[in-house]
């Protein structure tokens, strides 16, 4: 009888123990929850931030953190930002802007493509259709690249770029991008300064909340594992390709093609209107899961589009009585400086040329000795970058006729004495044939076809 009374008591004992430290542990992680959201604690960590914005802490900026950590839709701006980031990343690093200026698409658009506000702005950076078709972007009843990941991110580098050069300040600058140039301007004559504490209050009212809710977003994201919130486990995509097309082609097609469903496609690229991609010099993106971005262009490899092979015919210039076709040459892509010399036309501007040689806005102002982004008709602009080149190697011996492979594998182009240089962000699809073979005029316009993709994976 003492015996089982002293077990029950200890029995007892230990499960009080351990009610009193599970309550124990509960107060702490509530306190500690509750210390998260304190205005000394948010200003402490902001405050240790290296961003490009450097701006005083205020309460607003505690009531942004709470509304990312209690929204349900926290989560699934985290799985978007997983998607785009990337993208976002290559970009501004490609053109040298500071990396946390992606955070701004967070506050512009939540991360959605397909974003619109009242005013008509659109997509994942809000440009307005003026602004939009000011920095190249396509927009007609078919096409609103507004709403296409990569120019539409491109266009917004390459806006932000030009107003810091205009103003030498990332705070101004990210003003100016949401009530214009001229409102900022207006502000700083009116304050009789530039200091954004002293000139807020000639600013508009939204513009006034615009900085802090930048400066709090960026801290959340970078810090959202501090509060468990997490990108969800049920994502099915965890990565994209954006690959360039020339030819036209409909997103049905495209989908067959990959073996995914039409929806996965248009919801990926809501930037066509009509649900096909128009036939363009230029070419125009598509985005993709990057799974399923190599068997795309292998399956268009094999369809032998003309449009590559007319592409094909016009880079290549030979005398008459030398002319050759094109099943004598074996062709290849290398990189090399180009050159180009550019002569303004009436309604350019820098932003349009710089995007569209793919040139950082900076170093097309360094090259041509430019002070500002002014640029008048007539005027010629020098333009030299890396770009790719085809290259066109005699044949010797032609053979009979190769099959041709659907999932054919890289050329060997070591064997022809070149380093071909493959990143990850760059692939350059060319000839599978291996060095010492050709096959024939027929079978080279079925496999032969160079393709741009930009992968993007974390």
């Amino acid at each position: 009888m003492y015996t089982y009374t002293t077990a029950r008591s200890v029995q007892r004992l230990t499960l009080l123990c351990t009610l009193i430290y599970s309550a124990v542990l509960l107060q702490a992680r509530a306190e500690k929850e509750s210390y998260l959201f304190t205005d000394s604690y948010i200003e402490t960590e902001i405050s240790q931030m290296h961003g490009s914005v450097q701006i005083a802490y205020e309460r607003s900026m505690r009531d942004v953190v709470t509304m990312y950590a209690t929204s349900p839709e926290t989560v699934k701006l985290l799985d978007r930002s997983e998607l785009y980031f990337p993208i976002f990343e290559e970009l501004l690093a490609h053109y040298g802007l500071p990396d946390d200026l992606k955070y701004l698409s967070v506050i512009e658009s939540g991360l959605r493509p397909k974003a619109r506000s009242k005013a008509g702005a659109v997509g994942l950076w809000q440009f307005m259709k003026g602004t939009g078709q000011m920095m190249g972007l396509k927009i007609h009843s078919s096409v609103d690249e507004r709403m296409d990941p990569y120019a539409s991110t491109e266009a917004a580098v390459l806006y932000l770029s030009d107003l810091y050069s205009q103003y030498d300040d990332w705070v101004l600058a990210l003003c100016a991008y949401n009530c214009g140039p001229g409102n900022v301007n207006k502000a700083i004559r009116r304050a009789g300064s530039r200091d954004f504490a002293q000139l807020r209050r000639y600013l508009p009212s939204e513009t006034r909340r615009y900085i802090p809710k930048f400066v709090a977003a960026s801290y959340f994201l970078q810090h959202h594992s501090m509060y468990d919130v997490y990108p969800s486990d049920e994502r099915t995509l965890y990565g994209l390709a954006v690959v360039q097309l020339f030819h036209k082609t409909t997103l049905s097609e495209i989908a067959d093609a990959c073996g995914i469903s039409k929806y996965d496609i248009a919801m990926l690229n809501p930037a066509y209107r009509r649900g096909y991609i128009p036939a363009s010099k230029r070419g125009y993106n598509i985005t993709l899961p990057a799974e399923v971005a190599d068997q795309y262009m292998y399956a268009v490899m094999d369809l032998g589009i003309a449009a590559a092979d007319a592409k094909i015919r016009s880079n290549y210039y030979a005398p008459r009585s030398t002319q050759k076709t094109k099943s004598d040459y074996k062709i290849i892509m290398v990189d090399e400086i180009v050159t180009h010399e550019y002569e303004v036309s009436r309604g350019d501007n820098l932003y349009n040329v710089a995007r569209e040689y793919g040139i950082n806005l900076y170093e097309l102002k360094r090259q041509n000795n430019l002070s500002s982004s002014l640029i008048k008709p007539g005027q010629r602009l020098v333009i030299s970058k890396t770009e790719k080149v085809r290259k066109y190697i005699p044949i010797v011996h032609i053979p009979e006729p190769l099959a041709t492979a659907s999932t054919a594998s890289l050329p060997e182009l070591s064997a022809l004495g070149l380093q071909h240089r493959i990143s990850i962000i760059q692939r350059e699809y060319v000839s599978s044939l291996p060095a010492a073979e050709v096959a024939s005029a027929d079978d080279m316009k079925d496999r032969r076809r160079a393709f741009l993709s930009v992968q993007y994976a974390r």
